[in-house]
This record gives C-alpha cells, sequence and structure tokens, in this order.
C-alpha cells in the first residue's frame, strides 16, 4: 500500500524517440537495414539511472546512423535488473530511413530528391527479391510433388514383375451352325434417366496427374541476403520510420509510403507544421522532435518551431513527442531522455492544450508504437508503470516523488 494522498499518478512516460544506451559515434555511419540496435547497446551501462528518475518506463531506441536504411529499432521496458525477458518488449519494432538528412551541414532540394531516389531503389530491390523468393517457394512445392510420383514410379517398376503376351493358340475348328429363323426378341426399355437437381452438377473426380516422363529438376535455391530481408518485413507490414525534417522531404516520405503500401510514421518532422493537412489525409503518425534545441545552429532545424506540435493537433494528425537526443540537436544520451516532461511542457507554452500534450508522451505514443494494449494509461489491465507527482504535470514545482516500473518502485524521493 502507498500512500499518495495529495498527490498526481500519471502512467509511466514514454520516449518515442531515444537513443538512450547508443554510442554517439553510431550517428556518422551510413547504416543498413539489417543493423539491430540491440546489437550496438550497452545493457551494463546505468544511463537509464537519470531517466528512469525523470518519470520515462519505456523507450524506443533508434539507429543513430544516417543513411537511406539505417537499421531496425527496438522497444525496451527499462524494469529493474535487466531481466531480457522482461527488458525487450520488441526486438524488431520498426524498420527506419532518412531522408534527406543533411551531412556536411548542407541540404538542398536536388539532394533530397536524390535520397528519395535512393530509398526508392531499396524498395524496389527488395520487391524484386522477395518475387524472386516467392517463385522459388512455389517451384520448390512443385517439385517435391513431382519428386515424389517420380520416386514411388520408380519403386512401383522395381517390384511389378515384368508383364509377358500369353502364347498364341488357334481355336478349334467347329461346323458352321444350323440357321434357325432369327428370334425377335421384344425391345428392352431403358430405365429413365434421373436429371441431376437444378444447381447441382454431377460429382467428377479429379483427373490424376500424370507422373513425370522423366526425373524432375530441382530448382536453384536464390541467395540470401540479410539487407533484402529486413526491407522485405518493411513490404509486408513492419511499421518503417522515416526521419525527415524539410517539407519537401516529408511529403516525398508520404508519396514513398503510398506507393509500396508501407506502415509509415515519420520521425522528428520538424517541418511538420507546414504539411499537416497532407499527413492527416494520409493519416500518418509523427513523432515531433526535438521540440527545444539549443547548441550550434543546424541546416536541419533552420525552421524549427515549438508551436508544430500545436499545429499538428490542429490537423488531426496522431502524433508523439520523442526526446531525439543528439549531438546536433544540442543534447546527447541520457540528457535527452530525462528532459522528456519538460519538452512535453514547452509545447504547452506554444499553444498544445494540457492534455494533449501529456497524451504525446503517454497515450499516444504508446498507439503509435502499438503497445496501447499494455502501456501508456492507468488501468487495471496494462502494466503497473506509475509515475507519483508531488503536483500537477507541466507545473515548475513538481517533482517527481516516486516511480514504479512493472509494479515495482524504482526511484523514491528522498524527503528533506
Amino acid at each position: 500500500m502507498i500512500d499518495a494522498t495529495g498527490l498526481v499518478v500519471i502512467p509511466g512516460l514514454i520516449d518515442a524517440g531515444s537513443s538512450l544506451f547508443v554510442s554517439e559515434t553510431d550517428a556518422g555511419t551510413s547504416g543498413s537495414a539489417e543493423f539491430d540496435v540491440l546489437d550496438a547497446i550497452d545493457t551494463f551501462a546505468d544511463r537509464d539511472r537519470e531517466v528512469v528518475r525523470s518519470g520515462v518506463t519505456t523507450v524506443l531506441v533508434r539507429p543513430l546512423a544516417r543513411g537511406p536504411a539505417a537499421g531496425l529499432a527496438a522497444v525496451l521496458h527499462l524494469v529493474p535488473g535487466r531481466d531480457a525477458a522482461r527488458f525487450v518488449i520488441k526486438r524488431t519494432a520498426a524498420v527506419k530511413f532518412t531522408l534527406g538528412f543533411s551531412g556536411g551541414d548542407t541540404s538542398s532540394a536536388a539532394q533530397r530528391i536524390q535520397d528519395a531516389k535512393a530509398v526508392r531503389q531499396l524498395l524496389e530491390g527488395a520487391k524484386t527479391y522477395k518475387e524472386t523468393w516467392n517463385k522459388y517457394r512455389k517451384d520448390f512445392a512443385e517439385y517435391q510433388t513431382k519428386k515424389k510420383q517420380w520416386d514411388e514410379e520408380q519403386k512401383k517398376k522395381k517390384t511389378d514383375p515384368p508383364k509377358t503376351d500369353p502364347p498364341k493358340t488357334e481355336p478349334p475348328k467347329s461346323d458352321p451352325p444350323k440357321s434357325d429363323p432369327p428370334k425377335s426378341d421384344p425391345p428392352k426399355s431403358d430405365p429413365p434417366k434421373s436429371d441431376p437437381p437444378k444447381g447441382e452438377q454431377p460429382k467428377t473426380e479429379p483427373p490424376k496427374p500424370e507422373p513425370p516422363k522423366e526425373e524432375p529438376r530441382k530448382p536453384s535455391r536464390p541467395r540470401v541476403d540479410p539487407r533484402n530481408e529486413a526491407l522485405v518485413k518493411a513490404l509486408d507490414g513492419l511499421p518503417v520510420h522515416i526521419e525527415a525534417h524539410a517539407a519537401d522531404s516529408i511529403e516525398q516520405a508520404l508519396e514513398i509510403a503510398a506507393e509500396f503500401k508501407l506502415k509509415l510514421v515519420l520521425e522528428g518532422a520538424t517541418e511538420a507544421y507546414a504539411v499537416a493537412d497532407a499527413i492527416a489525409r494520409a493519416k500518418v503518425p509523427v513523432i515531433l522532435g526535438p521540440v527545444f534545441r539549443y547548441g550550434i545552429p543546424r541546416v536541419d532545424y533552420l525552421n524549427h518551431t515549438r508551436a508544430c506540435a500545436a499545429s499538428l493537433a490542429a490537423a488531426n494528425v496522431e502524433f508523439a513527442i520523442g526526446s531525439f537526443g543528439s549531438s546536433a540537436a544540442g543534447h546527447a544520451g541520457p540528457g535527452a531522455d530525462r528532459f522528456l516532461m519538460e519538452a512535453a511542457a514547452s509545447t504547452v507554452a506554444h499553444g498544445l492544450s494540457r492534455d494533449r500534450a501529456l497524451r504525446a508522451i503517454t497515450l499516444d505514443a504508446a498507439k503509435v508504437l502499438a503497445l496501447d494494449r499494455q502501456f501508456g494509461s492507468v488501468d487495471a489491465s496494462k502494466a503497473a508503470d506509475l509515475v507519483v507527482l508531488t503536483g500537477e504535470p507541466f507545473d515548475a514545482d513538481t517533482r517527481v516523488d516516486r516511480v514504479l516500473v512493472a509494479g515495482e518502485t524504482v526511484y523514491q524521493r528522498k524527503l528533506e
């Protein structure tokens, strides 16, 4: 029993744009679709200590690479003890792409068009790869059927004795029969044929397939390509997260998703306010961030505004707020994740309602990640991830009093 008299209880916060446990050095690499972010995280590091104390209990960890296809993201539950069975909620949560992200702090419309072309080429290649494997599986199934028939026919030929014709014998000679007058039999009346009932066709057994005349040849197996294996998952419905900041890059991402029927989620989306109506029509969710940034100016964030969340809400776009910690945005490591509540508060100061801002880091974030059956709200049927606050969320003097993850207290404020 926990006495929370006079306190406020909210669900555990969900950071849908985290780089927790991932080394910042990976940010300069090009990446590849098959790269698994879990292979790069250090689970022995205590980087999540500050994060949990701020109320964050679940994170989507993304690859930091900047290639057209950057790798596979994972959802982690920050349970105590790093129990592997509970720590990793989704090992393969999404395939991450980047579109129009500047490499050397330069960006142009021509470069962004080239990036979109590269993404299309990757997906076209994966589509061809999938068709090749589907054809092989079909041909291999036909081969197995014909090979079985062939083997049975060969076995039958070995076990059955060879057929020999009986000796020819001449029939005995007989006297010609006496000619009697032909007897006329009464005509036989055939029984009337009964037509099948209307609407029913007479049952006919399908013809048995003839055994092959020669031994069937086994089809050649295509080469397994790890990158295309990951991209095929995207074509088959695995969520595709595309990081795009400029308005034209966001529109290109929407076009690519429609062309290849992808389950798209936009990440970053700095200029989403400029194309909010197009995002709403496409019914594509957004993980917005970073909400506030500082440090050296960067071309991707030139048109950044903290009012973007309010614009998306006005256009009825489903969105979550992520920390998106990176040195380019002025913050990296756990420092970004632990300010997730402050990032949501900043959107309130720029036009977003308090309720919608809180949902963007709890229930709406869970919906974007397809985790709302387990996380995101205080409900008897969900995980017991709870944050106890000393006051209302987003108030300047509110502090985190206690944090529970999976029903276990992992942090409790010391009374002064």
